[in-house]
């Protein structure tokens, strides 16, 4: 077997199909599905190759979706549909004249819609909203692995459209999804530090705040929370020098999980991290914090760079919070302990 044609964006993993097919239109693409002698199983859609799973792994058909990249806003009915090959980062581009953005804007900007549209993402949610934009997905068209098309909405079939939402592509080929827009609003940025051990509760976490994300760490007993607050809406742009501390925000958060080599064991630089880390988002508190729109969250991550950080989710109870913590914190020093290195996941 010869190098794999595809890689994710870490390097982590790799597809090497027999055949690579760029359907140009719904025909060609339903001839994927059906041909098994041309396009042998498994047959595979990848969109940007970001995952950090092998899910686009496969040595039959690798499906790229490149030629599906239609835009249409329809600001009637507060909706913007797209091809399964249009980036987040396009979608956010073309809603921004409008003044709109989807009612969920994801960190991951290179991720595609038909991704997204059928599967969990990075996010988080703002008051009582939606936490994944899956969730935001009203319509979507699909063939099915018989080559029939299918078009599934909301107000027609939700059970139907519920199942496509999470199917992480098992249930056939997406290549067109509707997102439910609404106006896009702006929100302050702050930030505060606890103990990870004793646990804060979820009241001291978010405190006044309408949402908030939050980064472990585990080995400085520390637990960094950006709150979010819903301050306006998207009309009056942020000053010249919050969109500077944005960008100081965003090149921080990132080179806290990704500066240093995966391999190295653990050691004293690893600790200047973490308070580095901790120590400049502070000084954004001290500088009040900043304003931005909340799509500008969503990023254009690149292939070519230095470092990679990987990721993966754990879906904790509200209720069990206190008990996960410290039990969390004590795997990670256990893992030191008896390895040397520490546990890739902050």
């Amino acid at each position: 077997m010869g190098p794999a044609l595809f890689a994710n964006w870490s390097g982590t993993a790799f597809s090497n199909p027999k055949v690579v097919a760029v359907p140009r239109d719904l025909d060609e693409l339903k001839a994927v599905l059906t041909n098994h002698d041309r396009y042998p199983s498994p047959v595979r859609a990848a969109g940007s190759f970001h995952s950090l799973t092998a899910c686009f792994e496969t040595t039959g058909t690798q499906v790229l979706m490149k030629h599906f990249d239609n835009i249409e806003v329809d600001l009637a009915s507060e909706t913007i549909t797209v091809g399964a090959a249009v980036s987040m980062v396009r979608i956010r581009e073309a809603l921004r004249p409008h003044g709109k953005q989807t009612e969920v804007t994801p960190e991951i900007g290179n991720a595609t819609a038909g991704s997204v549209a059928c599967g969990g993402t990075k996010d988080a949610s703002i008051r009582n909203g939606l936490g994944q934009v899956a969730s935001t997905v009203v319509a979507v068209k699909m063939v099915s692995p018989r080559g029939d098309v299918e078009s599934i909405t909301a107000d027609q079939d939700p059970d139907r459209l519920f199942e496509i939402r999470s199917s992480y592509g098992l249930l056939g080929v997406i290549f067109e999804v509707t997102f439910r827009i609404q106006p896009a609003i702006t929100l302050l940025y702050d930030y505060r530090n606890f103990p990870l051990d004793p646990p804060p509760t979820r009241e001291e976490l978010l405190g006044d705040a309408d949402g908030m994300l939050s980064f472990a760490q585990p080995y400085a007993n520390r637990i960094i929370v950006e709150r979010r607050f819903v301050v306006g809406d998207g009309g009056h742009a942020p000053s010249r020098f919050s969109r500077l501390k944005r960008r100081a925000r965003d090149r921080t958060w990132e080179s806290g999980v990704s500066i240093l080599p995966t391999l190295l064991p653990f050691n004293w630089l690893y600790a200047a991290q973490d308070h580095g880390l901790a120590y400049q988002l502070q000084v954004l508190r001290r500088l009040g914090g900043y304003r931005g729109r909340r799509y500008d969250s969503t990023i254009d991550f690149k292939f070519k760079r230095r470092s990679f950080f990987d990721f993966s989710f754990w879906a904790i109870p509200a209720s069990r919070w206190a008990q996960f913590a410290p039990t969390y914190r004590k795997f990670c020093e256990d893992f030191r302990r008896e390895t040397g290195f520490r546990s890739s996941h902050p």
